[in-house]
């Protein structure tokens, strides 16, 4: 995992943060295989190349160019990062119009909360793909139980 440091360069400070993001996605993709195969195993089955595919996000559907081969298992750091960057962070940059009232010292109580509510958001989307795995493999050890139970 990237160390993060707050005395490095703006640049290195980015170049962390995507590489946070991207870990942080493919933990996302890890954990969803996981389950889908310990899923299968409690049903005591083999997990289907299309369902290995189902569990890895994003669909080639959402993101061709994340995808380098057919079979999903070579990704575009890039493009991967674009798309997390486009899907969690789409107002993230300032406008022009933003920036300039910035600048001239004249940003208004609505740009001020749009700027913050930006970088939560900056936070909250990769926080948020670890929650919701975490979420879905409480659930599924869950209903395990509830079927064992049974």
């Amino acid at each position: 995992m990237p160390e993060l440091i707050l005395g490095k360069e703006a640049s290195e400070r980015e170049d962390a943060g995507r590489e946070l993001a991207i870990w942080l996605w493919e933990v996302h993709n890890s954990v969803n295989v996981r389950l889908m195969r310990e899923s299968a195993e409690a049903e005591q089955r083999k997990v289907t190349h299309e369902e290995t595919l189902a569990a890895v996000f994003p669909p080639r559907e959402l993101c061709h160019a994340c995808w380098q081969d057919d079979i999903m298992t070579t990704y575009d750091k890039d493009e991967v990062f674009a798309f997390l960057k486009r899907t969690y962070w789409p107002r993230l940059e300032l406008s022009n119009r933003q920036f300039q009232s910035v600048v001239r010292g004249r940003m208004t109580r609505v740009h001020q909360i749009q700027t913050k509510l930006d970088t939560w958001w900056y936070i909250i989307g990769p926080v948020g793909l670890v929650l919701s795995a975490i979420i879905r493999l409480f659930l599924n050890k869950s209903a395990e139980k509830q079927r064992k139970s049974v």
